[in-house]
């Protein structure tokens, strides 16, 4: 199946699985929840729902300990953990250092992806035929802004160790990066959940970005229930990232600049009398 197929099939099998009302209740979910320590069950449940419908997907670091197992020799798995299309993504030195010693291996804040589906026939052989899944939740009844979903800035120059590599056009097209957005109400510390969405990142409309946060480390905002898909090509969401990036900067240093310029000013006046 290609991406595009399975993306399909797996939005039907989420929406038979909230039409039935099986398997859709997470336990020990209060009201308040935030951060990323209240978003690990959700990723929990998405993982457990998509294994349960036969699709292979692992958490970061169990896809690293499962090739480290495949591999036996040092250098082809360093060769294979920081050649691969998403290697800046998931994978980190100290963690090809404990595979290496047979440590254990952890995961890390930075990870570029909360669930790792690999759509190939052999983990090792097909180590680049995986989809990165970024899994976004929201109580749809606290009116919240929109999530960080990914910071503008990583993505720009993770596009760019692709692009300077030979070869680019090939490698580009293996690049699979998904949002998947649950949307749920709490009912006595159990979230219920009532929306899933499923968006392929390279479709998305660039244009409609609602706010790239530099003053959050220059994450994209945006609530996956309102990213805007259309058909494109992998290399015009680049081209379209890249515009939309640039023109949200432009504003927000303009109006920075305007702001210190008359928090200086003020002061400047003040000590000058």
């Amino acid at each position: 199946m290609t991406p595009e197929e399975i993306k399909e099939r797996i939005k039907e099998q989420f929406a038979s699985i909230l039409k039935a009302g099986q398997e859709t209740e997470i336990s020990g979910i209060e009201e308040d929840s935030y951060g990323h320590s209240a978003g690990t069950p959700f990723e929990e449940w998405v993982k457990s729902r998509l294994t349960d419908n036969g699709w292979i997907v692992y958490y970061p670091n169990e896809f690293v300990v499962k090739l480290c197992q495949r591999i036996d020799r040092r250098q082809n798995l360093i060769e294979v953990l920081r050649e691969n299309w998403w290697s800046s993504l998931l994978v980190r030195r100290e963690q090809i250092n404990d595979c290496i010693a047979g440590k254990r291996v952890g995961r890390w804040q930075q990870e570029g992806a909360d669930l790792v589906l690999l759509y190939g026939d052999d983990l090792l052989r097909d180590s680049e035929s995986v989809i990165l899944l970024n899994v976004k939740s929201h109580n749809i009844i606290r009116k919240s802004r929109p999530p960080n979903i990914m910071s503008g800035q990583r993505l720009l120059q993770f596009f760019h160790e692709i692009l300077v590599k030979r070869g680019y056009k090939t490698k580009l097209e293996r690049l699979e990066i998904w949002f998947i957005g649950i949307g749920y109400v709490v009912e006595n510390s159990n979230a219920l959940i009532q929306e899933v969405y499923v968006k392929d990142l390279f479709k998305l409309d660039a244009s409609k970005i609602p706010q790239i946060n530099f003053d959050a480390a220059i994450q994209i905002q945006w609530h996956v229930k309102d990213m805007v898909e259309k058909d494109q090509s992998k290399t015009e969401f680049i081209r379209d990232l890249c515009k939309t990036f640039l023109m949200q900067w432009k504003k927000h240093a303009k109006n920075k600049e305007e702001k210190y310029i008359k928090l200086v000013t003020e002061i400047d006046q003040i000590l000058s009398k």
